[in-house]
């Protein structure tokens, strides 16, 4: 983000605002957390995953997965409109179809691009 960790770019730390809401930032801000929360080489995202497929045997609705990431991603509080797009992005991504004792890996898979997909929401920008 162009920040250095303790070195602000003067004594009054760094810029706030209109300097920081820019749309270029924020666009910036925006992807860099949905890359680094679809990454599957990532071992905090690994054992996000992990926890929400759990100990679950068999099949899980969309709106399970949905909620289970929410919460490991900080018990984020998704507005209704988001959760509902959440849902149908789950659905239309086939995690409902997916058998967890056999092919907990394809659910992994697909798990990535739905924490990349919350990584770009505004509840999570807002966190």
């Amino acid at each position: 983000m162009g920040q250095q960790l303790l070195n602000p770019p003067s004594v009054e730390g760094w810029h706030q605002g209109l300097e920081w809401i820019e749309t270029g930032s924020l666009t910036e801000r925006v992807n860099f957390a949905s890359q680094q929360l679809s990454n599957p080489h990532s071992v905090g995202v690994k054992r996000i995953i992990r926890n929400v497929i759990g100990n679950e045997s068999e099949y899980l609705p969309a709106q399970s997965y949905v909620d289970k990431c929410l919460y490991e991603l900080g018990a984020l509080q998704a507005s209704a409109n988001t959760r509902d797009s959440l849902i149908q992005f789950a659905n239309n991504n086939g995690l409902p179809d997916i058998n967890l004792s056999t092919d907990s890996q394809k659910a992994e898979d697909k798990l990535f691009t739905m924490l990349g997909v919350m990584g770009s929401m505004p509840e999570f920008q807002k966190a």
